[in-house]
């Protein structure tokens, strides 16, 4: 019995030996004619899939293609979606549990430069339509452990002029990939994602972002970015002048981004969701208002803004630490650049969100050295109720008044030559149309000097105008000086829909300057301002009802 039992289990285990690595190689043919059919259907359906070469390890359960090329279109003449690889590798595919419980497991899947190209089409691609009673079978989990993409492009170009007006290059890393199956999709459960570096062109716009390092993981519910920087593709002249409209020039760099508690789900309707995020950065913004104003859209406040985008938004909290923001513009009349900046720049968003239903609304507070010195502190609340007004209080204290002279100069032709603001404080209420509020101000030892041009055109003293800013507008005198100065001002100021809500927060706490210094008809832009936009706003809506 011993001696059957000896050759009988052998034997056993070479036919089971037999039966495996066959059916194995079977199972591999069989897969690799399917695929093929699969490949002559698709052609019906305008994709079309072509290589060099494809080979198939059954032992190995490996897969590997030369030349690999894909193109989906209405026909050869649209294509819309076109991709290619020098070389594609996978391995470790498991075919038992493929064909057994319709889950896909893969060890190993590497792209060779892979290159994709999208067009916007005019229309898009006409499919021919399969029965549709014969149902499909699904997938219900595929997991793959890691894929390599490496000198990976991606382009997406414009079909009428064929310009690309978006260029990605970059190295991909996805490790620890899982998909489940919910309803009729497939939806990602697990992932790590890394970038690095990525480079982002886009010619149109006349930028280029260069990433060092992006990574995400679903595990960790963590988004991370490296050395992010905004670099324009000209110099300040070239820029403006390929643009030839007034536009922002921006140079920027985030040295760190990190969010956690990232949850992203898409069901019905994506959803993004945080705890908290973290970012630091530098951003200069130049603009030459000697260009013509040429934007005919409409700004969106902030919060009509967030609720328009096409996913639902909530991040618990936003920290921006030890930030630095500096302005700098060509004056419309003018000779030189003014600027100012604000350093050391901290603020803290609490619950962003865009739901349109939510009681509870966005707050923002903030604390700058404005021009390096002035101390900052402003509080924002943003209503979930657009039809509620927005509100801004703030102050500004113990800052010299003759930094403003890089701003003042340039622009207005005047110079302050003494004065301190120790107290600046501020408090308006502002929807699309309109702010409202006051300001109050306490300084020391205000002078001021008004310049013109000469003969020679030589920036002199205008004697006379200084005279009258000083003696009149400012009303000053010995006892002034000595005890200080405190004013008022009434904040009015008519929204220019097609500008910024930075350009509307300036304008609306310089009328309450302008007002308590008593310099309305002094300033044209804000005299008249207020009146040519109401009359463009009920112009607007007369036509809206005709």
């Amino acid at each position: 019995m011993n001696k059957k039992l000896f050759w009988i289990l052998p034997c056993i285990a070479a036919v089971i030996a037999i039966l495996f690595f066959a059916g194995r190689h079977f199972i591999f043919n069989k897969v690799k004619d399917a695929l093929t059919e699969k490949l002559e259907s698709l052609k019906e359906e305008g994709i079309f899939i072509q290589f060099d070469s494809l080979n198939f390890d059954p032992w190995k359960g490996h897969l590997s293609a030369q030349d690999l090329s894909i193109s989906v279109g209405m026909d050869s003449a649209h294509l819309v979606l076109q991709g290619s690889a020098n070389q594609l590798i996978v391995d470790g595919i498991e075919i038992i549990p493929l064909i057994i419980r319709k889950s896909l497991t893969i060890n190993r899947i590497l792209l060779k430069d892979p290159t994709l190209i999208y067009s916007k089409a005019f229309q898009q691609p006409v499919h021919k339509k399969g029965d549709q009673t014969k149902e499909k079978k699904k997938l219900r989990h595929v997991a793959i452990s890691n894929i390599t993409m490496s000198n990976a492009s991606f382009l997406l170009r414009d079909s009428l002029k064929n310009d690309t007006t978006v260029s990605i290059n970059m190295d991909l890393l996805v490790r620890h990939l899982e998909l489940d199956q919910e309803e009729d999709s497939l939806v990602l459960k697990k992932a790590d994602l890394s970038f690095s570096p990525v480079d982002i062109i886009t010619p149109n716009a006349f930028y280029r972002y260069s990433i060092q390092k992006m990574s995400w993981s679903t595990e960790d519910k963590s988004f991370t970015i490296d050395s992010l920087k905004v670099i324009p593709l000209y110099d300040r002249s070239t820029f403006m002048k390929k643009a030839g409209e007034q536009t922002s020039r921006m140079e920027a760099l985030v040295p760190h981004l990190l969010i956690e508690g990232l949850a992203i789900s898409g069901k019905r309707q994506m959803s993004i969701a945080a705890e908290k995020a973290t970012v630091n950065f530098t951003l200069h913004v130049f603009r030459d208002k000697r260009y013509p104003f040429l934007k005919k859209t409409v700004a969106e406040m902030p919060m009509e803004f967030l609720q328009k985008l096409p996913f639902q938004l909530s991040v618990d909290t936003i920290k921006i630490k030890n930030s630095f923001v500096k302005y700098e513009e060509f004056p419309e009349k003018g000779d030189s650049t003014g600027y100012v900046f604000f350093d050391k720049m901290n603020s803290t968003i609490v619950h962003l969100h865009n739901k349109a239903v939510e009681k509870e609304d966005v707050t923002m507070r903030t604390t700058a050295l404005f021009m390096g010195k002035g101390k900052l502190d402003a509080r924002f609340v943003f209503p979930s109720d657009t039809t509620k007004a927005y509100t801004t209080t703030g102050s500004l204290k113990d800052f010299p008044l003759t930094l403003v002279n890089e701003i003042l100069v340039p622009s207005f032709q005047t110079r302050i030559e003494s004065g301190i603001m120790t107290d600046f404080n501020f408090n308006f209420i502002y929807n699309k149309t309109r702010s409202d509020g006051n300001v109050e101000l306490n300084y020391n030892e205000l002078k001021i000097i008004s310049m013109k041009k000469d003969k020679n055109d030589k920036t002199i003293i205008s004697k006379f105008k200084t005279a009258v800013i000083n003696l009149f507008v400012l009303k000053r005198n010995s006892e002034q000086t000595e005890s200080g100065d405190k004013k008022t001002g009434t904040i009015l100021y008519y929204r220019n829909p097609r500008r910024a809500i930075f350009h509307f927060w300036w304008k609306s706490l310089f009328s309450g300057l302008v007002t308590a210094y008593k310099l309305d008809g002094l300033v044209p832009d804000l005299k008249d301002h207020g009146k040519n936009i109401s009359s463009e706003i009920k112009d607007k809506a007369k036509e809206r009802k005709e």
